[in-house]
């Protein structure tokens, strides 16, 4: 008596043409992934095909059925493996995780922005993420210039520069105050392309107070600070003339962290209060304090940093 092995067509036949799928995939540039996803359930129709087959040919040939237990269990797999597939791509995971294997890199240059200042501005702001470097000048004009530095990932260069068009800055005026925060990161949804901005250098009038409140790694041209300065972030880099007529004050965790070719004057000064700004006292609580104190100090530049502190002298 002739025997049969339901299960054995329909795993040679699922094999042949996953075969065939990724190879049309490579040839026709198309998405081998997406091919799969869309057409596993005729796994379902491949298995039901051969049993009704089987069956029919049965009464036919009086021929005796059995199951090539392998061979389904391997078809099981392949459908439970579908399923989850399918239940990827209803939820969105799947067209991320593909975004994200396809995604290039991308590290553009932001355009270039400028906020011309009204002679009643007197003191400008600056809100950073923390995550991002900003690199601090100054300029004799009346400008505040932003250029920046992003990083993107994204399918295309068309894609990455849409998204870091959208970057934006936000200004807002608040009486002689004029507040300027970053938009840092732009995402075209969960899982998908982004950008990202990696640094800005800012040029700022040297002739306004400044406040900065933020930012991983802070730089600082000091040679044309004229007004008092702020700096609140993770680590900053300072550098001013020999000969410049500023205080110098920073405020760190640990006197290790005063770095530079400068002689600092180190004082702990766990329960004190420092005026490390105008008309602003704050509370340091187990801190150390450096100062470097030019004769005719005319001006004050006060940072507070979690991390590093180096000024250098030129």
């Amino acid at each position: 008596m002739r025997q049969r092995r339901v299960g054995t067509l329909s795993m040679g036949f699922l094999l042949a043409s996953s075969g065939i799928l990724l190879l049309y995939a490579q040839f026709k540039k198309v998405e081998a992934f997406e091919l799969l996803v869309k057409c596993w359930p005729l796994v379902f129709f491949l298995l039901g095909a051969e049993v009704l087959l089987y069956a029919f040919l049965q009464k036919e040939e009086k021929s005796k059925i059995s199951y090539d237990v392998f061979s389904i269990f391997m078809v099981m797999v392949i459908i439970f493996v579908g399923a989850g597939l399918f239940a990827l791509t209803q939820t969105g995971i799947a067209e991320g995780l593909s975004n994200m294997v396809n995604a290039q890199s991308y590290n553009l240059q932001l355009p270039e922005r400028e906020f011309i200042l009204e002679d009643s501005i007197d003191k400008i702001v600056i809100a950073a993420d923390h995550q991002i470097s900003l690199d601090i000048r100054t300029c004799t004009d009346k400008t505040v210039s932003l250029l920046g530095a992003c990083y993107a990932r994204a399918d295309s260069s068309e894609t990455a520069r849409e998204l870091m068009n959208d970057l934006t800055v936000a200004t807002h005026v608040t009486g002689d105050v004029l507040y300027i925060a970053f938009d840092t990161t732009r995402s075209a949804g969960d899982m998908k392309y982004y950008a990202m901005v990696n640094e800005y250098t800012v040029f700022i009038p040297q002739d306004r107070e400044v406040e900065i409140d933020g930012g991983s790694y802070v730089t600082i041209q000091g040679e044309g600070i004229e007004r008092d300065w702020l700096v609140k972030c993770s680590r900053a880099a300072i550098t001013i003339p020999a000969d410049k007529n500023m205080e110098i004050l920073a405020i760190v965790d640990d006197p290790h962290r005063l770095k530079g070719n400068t002689e600092w004057e180190i004082t702990d000064s766990p329960e004190t209060e420092e005026n490390i700004g105008d008309n602003t006292n704050r509370a340091v609580t187990g801190s150390t304090t450096g100062r470097l104190t030019a004769a005719d100090a005319e001006n004050k530049l006060a940072v507070l940093c979690d991390g590093e502190v180096e000024v250098n002298e030129i």
